[in-house]
């Protein structure tokens, strides 16, 4: 049992990070600086693969467990959500990189993003 839980504690999973937009500190020129600063403060190999600027202020990434614990004490962070990602049809997804479709616990969330990471 001890051998499960520390390989759950270090096993990589996506979250979204919900960042509040009204405390982005105002030495960062750009969201994007800001997310990537808030999550090296909590891990230095974890990376952001995709950055929500309209429906949401935040980033996805794949992180621990432990990561995705750390990430909630970060000032700015609202909310860190485990998240199941399926893309659209890869045909789709080329003519339109910015939607993507988020699964969490059997809801549905479309998310009109602007940028990946």
């Amino acid at each position: 049992m001890h051998v499960a839980a520390a390989e759950d504690e270090t096993q990589k999973r996506t979250y979204i990070v919900h960042m509040d937009n009204s405390s982005k500190p105002a030495a960062f020129d750009e969201h994007f600086n800001w997310y990537e600063s808030s999550l090296k403060a909590v891990s230095e190999s974890a990376n952001m693969f995709y950055t929500c600027n309209h429906a949401i202020h935040g980033f996805a990434t794949r992180s621990s467990k432990k990561e995705a614990e750390l990430l909630k004490r970060q000032p700015g962070v609202l909310s860190v959500i485990v998240v199941n990602m399926k893309f659209l049809r890869l045909e789709k997804l080329r003519k339109k990189p910015e939607r993507i479709l988020v699964e969490e616990k059997n809801l549905y969330y479309y998310l009109n993003c602007f940028s990946f990471a």
